[in-house]
């Protein structure tokens, strides 16, 4: 089993490396014995990292010359479909989210009557770079019609970027946090910087002055390097809610940022934020995410604040938290159900190039 991680592991340090450029496609991978003493391990382990690479397709064996680094962009012709595949649509989006089963149902309402069909790719399970990378090219080859992708920072891009060719359609769909260029890729997305706006300015007609925001911690580079990923949507939606703060007169500076342990502080550290700041008399949090605002919930209990009337809250997306909380949550609805229609009509009109931004609103509840 441990030969097994390690040869694994070592595929992923390959596979970096090739998607890094420093093996780029077209050269020779160095010898066994060369990468087998870079590694520390033994060629045969070595060989099995080689050929799990092999049937990945990022590397191909020319006998008498080596082993070399596949093109991913130009091995495959878009044009040999069979019908059958030519009218499945390929999701890339999540699991377990109300934002993703509203955009898949809104998605097949349009495109099912018309016979396509969507087919899913997602997982509950944490997956290495080496295992998304894998089920990616092995779903893009499945070669269909049109692929959906749910483009926030964690996506793949750039190994999207390297099968572009093989794609018959791309659309990505709520957000588009990549540096990487995907001519003709289509984006249907909300209005980031309204979202903050519309934050702010809810906050503030409840007479708050002292601001709070949970967002996203910033990802480690080197993740956000292999990714081809950016921190685009909540840094928008930041400048959004600093545009509304300073014509209030009120110092964005003074906005608290409060990064979800989920992807940056430990929780132990957040929570002891999120206590102070609700233990220090009224204040008013917008959340980049509804499902953020539980634990906001539990400490105001904890610190004996009223939300509603001490603390007033503020989420994103208006997922099932907003009906489930008590007072019910405010929230910012992004219009997930008109995204996944705008993008079934992309699909069906074959377009390229479109971007749709819908702008957000106000659910507005008790809190």
């Amino acid at each position: 089993m441990e030969e097994e991680k390690k040869y694994l592991r070592i595929s992923e340090s390959i596979l970096k490396k090739i998607q890094s450029g420093e093996f780029p496609p077209g050269s020779r991978l160095p010898t066994y014995r060369r990468l087998a003493a870079d590694f520390h391990t033994t060629q045969v382990t070595l060989a099995n990292a080689i050929r799990e690479l092999e049937t990945q397709g990022w590397l191909r064996r020319h006998p008498g010359k080596g082993v070399f680094i596949e093109n991913q962009e130009t091995d495959m012709d878009p044009g040999k479909a069979d019908g059958k595949r030519h009218h499945q649509v390929g999701l890339i989006l999540g699991e377990g989210d109300d934002l993703f089963s509203n955009l898949r149902a809104s998605m097949a309402s349009v495109l099912e009557p018309c016979g396509r069909y969507l087919v899913s790719l997602c997982s509950l399970e944490p997956m290495t770079f080496m295992e998304r990378d894998k089920r990616i090219r092995s779903f893009v080859e499945n070669d269909f019609e049109s692929l959906v992708v749910y483009g926030s920072r964690h996506n793949r891009f750039r190994t999207l970027r390297r099968l572009l060719r093989k794609i018959r359609q791309l659309n990505f769909v709520v957000f588009q946090e990549t540096e990487l260029d995907f001519p003709g890729a289509n984006l249907i997305a909300f209005d980031y910087r309204e979202a903050g706006r519309i934050a702010a300015r809810h906050l503030i007609s409840c007479g708050q002055r002292r601001l709070g925001a949970i967002v996203p911690g910033p990802l480690n580079p080197a993740e956000l390097a292999s990714n081809g990923g950016m921190d685009i949507g909540v840094n928008r939606m930041l400048e959004g809610f600093s545009e509304v703060l300073a014509d209030a007169g009120i110092d964005p500076r003074t906005l608290e940022i409060l990064h979800s342990p989920l992807y940056h502080d430990s929780p132990t550290e957040f929570h002891n934020r999120l206590e102070k700041f609700c233990r220090n008399g009224r204040g008013g949090i917008f959340a980049a995410g509804d499902s953020y605002l539980p634990s906001v919930y539990r400490t105001a209990h904890t610190c004996k604040a009223r939300i509603g009337e001490d603390l007033h809250l503020i989420g994103l997306y208006n997922t099932g938290w907003g009906a489930i909380l008590y007072p019910e949550l405010t929230s910012i609805c992004i219009r997930e159900h008109e995204i996944g229609k705008a993008a079934a009509e992309c699909i069906l009109n074959h377009a390229e190039n479109e971007e749709i931004i819908l702008k957000p609103y106000l659910i507005k509840r008790q809190t």
